[in-house]
């Protein structure tokens, strides 16, 4: 079948992609070997940083210099005191020129004073030596190689095997089974704020959502396929309702808003597939809308350790203005970087590994917040032939699942790829400011073991799809 080749065409292309992104993005070679660059890691308030990235630093060290008459000269840009200087932002990455301001120890209380409101004094700084750091990469590569390993797998699994029903109850029950050893004390593996991992003695760790959305994409195209006949009516809506209730109670308690988003759109792009009326998915869509929402609010009030979802939530809400700078240079201060990392990287981007935000600036910029940090490097032009390979995949996908007679397979091919085209767009959507944060990673390119497993689990599946027809 023609459309079937063209997948791993883009897939194969798609990882080159990401495991590009995953080096430069990671290895931090913005600056040549040798030097070093020290960045404002432990101050009072980010408010600092902001400024010194966002107004030019020749308008302020020229106030400093016109009212104390210190000795200006122009080098990449540090204040302090003679050799004990400690504040410096990496001009090397723009070539442009700044001023340094070396002033008498009397008048550094004078400085402080008038810095003071951003804070640019710096007690404790944090070094950040060029040597080549290849943790993420190498476990990129990998897991590249243990992913090509389970395709193989997948490959030889007899079509027939994956319509039982048997199996598919099997592998949901599983998969279900795996999602709540998040729960296990013993077994819990964070990543700062975030949960969703486990940690298995002698094994990589792992986030069982993963496994989970392929067990529940056959589930539900075994359960819809099996619905014909109700799929316009109030009994399917209400099964369906209560069916997806249960299974996002379980990832709500974690919390992974971003699992419960695309796995409730995916299901509903199914559904509609199959026949079920706009008009029911708008209600649908309602009730699913006011329930997260109370859902996150009940959890962030009563359960700390999970306030972190709702305060993303509030962060993306807010439209008050004051409060809306505060969260930019609080809570949202990872999303203001990520916007400054693809705005610098305007048309034509700052060059391969030259980008200046992954440096320390923007947090996960490798994983989460990949999409931003890579657009710095490769700008516009880049993004555009990433997206171009997502729709080449996605295009061909959809083209080919026309021809499938099979309703059930049909829809499980669906979903399949309807998960990768709203993780895509969630992923890109956070990164823009566009969706609040929900942890999602970019299909193929962001690092990510588990994820990137997945991802080559999916095309084996469709492929498989496509060539049985």
């Amino acid at each position: 079948m023609r459309n079937s080749k063209y997948v791993w065409v883009f897939g194969a292309l798609l990882t080159v992609f990401g495991l590009f992104a995953v080096y430069s993005t990671s290895i931090r070679k913005s600056f040549n070997q040798g030097s070093k660059v020290t960045i404002v890691q432990n101050i009072d308030t980010v408010k600092a940083f902001d400024t010194l990235l966002s107004e030019t630093i020749e308008q302020k060290t020229a106030q400093v210099v016109s009212s104390t008459g210190a000795q200006a000269l122009l080098t990449p840009p540090i204040i302090g005191t003679g050799e004990n200087a400690q504040i410096s932002t990496g001009v090397e990455h723009t070539g442009q020129s700044g001023m340094v301001v070396i002033m008498p120890s009397e008048d550094l209380t004078k400085l402080e004073k008038d810095l003071s409101e951003s804070k640019l004094v710096s007690t404790k700084t944090k070094i950040i030596k060029t040597q080549d750091n290849y943790k993420y990469f190498s476990n990129q590569v990998r897991s590249l190689i243990i992913a090509l390993i389970l395709c193989v797998i997948v490959y030889f699994i007899p079509v027939s095997i994956l319509q039982n029903k048997k199996v598919i109850w099997a592998m949901i029950i599983g998969v279900t089974a795996f999602q709540i050893l998040v729960f296990v004390p013993a077994l819990e593996a964070r990543y700062g704020t975030a949960r969703g991992w486990i940690d298995i003695p002698g094994l990589p760790n792992m986030q069982p959502s993963e496994f989970f959305k392929i067990g529940y994409i056959f589930f539900m195209a075994y359960w819809i396929s099996k619905r014909k006949e109700i799929i316009a009516t109030t009994q399917f809506l209400t099964q369906f309702a209560v069916i997806n209730g249960a299974v996002f109670l379980v990832l709500l308690s974690i919390p992974d808003f971003g699992t419960i988003f695309i796995l409730g759109a995916t299901a509903t792009i199914m559904s509609r597939y199959y026949g079920l009326p706009i008009k029911k998915i708008g209600i649908l869509a309602s009730i699913a809308m006011v329930v997260l929402v109370i859902g996150s609010v009940i959890i962030g009030l009563f359960s700390s350790k999970y306030s972190y979802a709702l305060i993303r939530l509030t962060t993306f809400m807010t439209t008050d203005s004051q409060q809306k700078l505060y969260q930019e240079q609080h809570e949202g201060w990872q999303l203001k970087q990520g916007i400054m990392a693809v705005g610098g990287g305007g048309f034509r981007g700052q060059g391969y590994g030259k980008g200046l935000q992954k440096m320390g600036a923007l947090p996960e910029a490798h994983s989460d917040m990949i999409f931003d940090a890579f657009s710095e490097e490769i700008g516009l032009l880049g993004n555009l032939l990433l997206l171009g390979l997502y729709f080449g995949l996605f295009y061909n996908v959809i083209r080919g699942l026309e021809e499938i007679k099979d309703p059930y397979f049909k829809l499980v091919g669906i979903g399949l790829i309807s998960l990768l085209i709203i993780q895509v767009f969630v992923h890109i959507g956070v990164n823009l400011g566009i969706l609040p944060n929900t942890g999602l990673t970019l299909p193929f390119v962001s690092h990510g073991g588990t994820a990137l497993m997945i991802n080559f689990i999916q095309l084996t599946l469709i492929y498989k799809i496509l060539v049985n027809k």
